[in-house]
């Protein structure tokens, strides 16, 4: 059986930044919390627990502790909040993701209506939002894109996980909507790579695995891309994986989310080849 695996797989640089970051602080400060899951990748969440990297669940506001700002970011206010309480503040935000919200800002400051394409619910709209504040409008679809009133001048960025064919209609209908138009493309150079070989791969492959988090937007994003063209699984663990999906299949494809480990992926190869020959490509 052949199995073609895409390049890059793991993790993208944003999240590995995180995780190095936050190993940094428990080797150095000893006791630290994430405000949030850290990365949208529940097996690398429980991987970070057991090392004593833990979430803050406490319905309470911490005090005195150690915290960990998520690599999707957090609303600024509630960042100046913790800080109040005499914690000391670490930022793993995605350096992508803080360029987002630095120019939802910036274009705030200077007068514009600040159009986030995004996900509504997704704790790096929910972040980027903040630094829009009161200029700040959320379009999730184009009936959402619709309903934008006219303005003079309007700023767009969009959501990093997210995919151009998804949004080019978004956007082209918002430029009827003002004399002064700036569009800022903040998807992910990695998340579009990734997805450009997900087209490829549907087209050389007979059944794809898309391996991470079922709460990963980008992972969620592969999924929707290939299952257009091609039998696929979204596999967040080992034990969701059915052998018998492989029968009479020659030709297999495996791609992974940017907050999926490499781990990950070496368990997948060897359970597949407990039942089957493998013979790698790398895409």
């Amino acid at each position: 059986m052949r199995v073609y695996l895409v390049t890059p797989y793991g993790w993208c640089s944003g999240v590995k930044k995180s995780i190095s970051l936050a190993e940094k602080i428990l080797q150095t400060k000893g006791e630290v919390y994430t405000l949030g899951a850290l990365v949208h990748n529940p097996k690398v969440i429980e991987d970070l627990e057991r090392r004593g990297i833990k979430i803050w669940n406490n319905e309470s506001i911490p005090e005195g502790k150690k915290l960990i700002v998520r690599a999707h970011g957090l609303p600024y206010k509630e960042v100046e909040k913790y800080k109040e309480y005499g914690n000391e503040i670490y930022d793993a935000t995605c350096p992508l993701v803080k360029r987002v919200q630095k120019l939802a800002e910036f274009l705030r400051k200077n007068g514009y209506k600040v159009l986030i394409v995004g996900e509504k619910k997704h704790p790096e709209v929910i972040s980027i939002m903040s630094y829009a504040e009161e200029k700040g409008v959320l379009i999730e679809n184009i009936n959402d894109a619709i309903m934008v009133e006219p303005f003079p001048k309007i700023g767009i960025v969009i959501q990093t996980t997210q995919s151009w064919e998804e949004v080019e209609e978004i956007i082209k209908l918002i430029l009827t909507k003002g004399k002064e138009i700036r569009i800022f493309n903040t998807i992910c150079p990695e998340v579009e790579k990734r997805q450009k070989k997900a087209k490829i791969l549907s087209e050389m492959v007979e059944l794809v695995l898309v391996l991470g988090g079922k709460n990963s937007a980008n992972t969620r994003r592969l999924y929707n891309i290939l299952v257009k063209n091609v039998p696929t699984y979204h596999i967040e663990n080992l034990e969701e994986i059915d052998m018998e999906w492989f029968n009479n299949k020659q030709k297999i494809g495996i791609i992974t989310g940017t907050s999926t480990p490499e781990s990950f992926v070496e368990e997948v190869l060897r359970l597949l080849e407990t039942h089957h020959p493998l013979e790698l490509h790398l895409v």
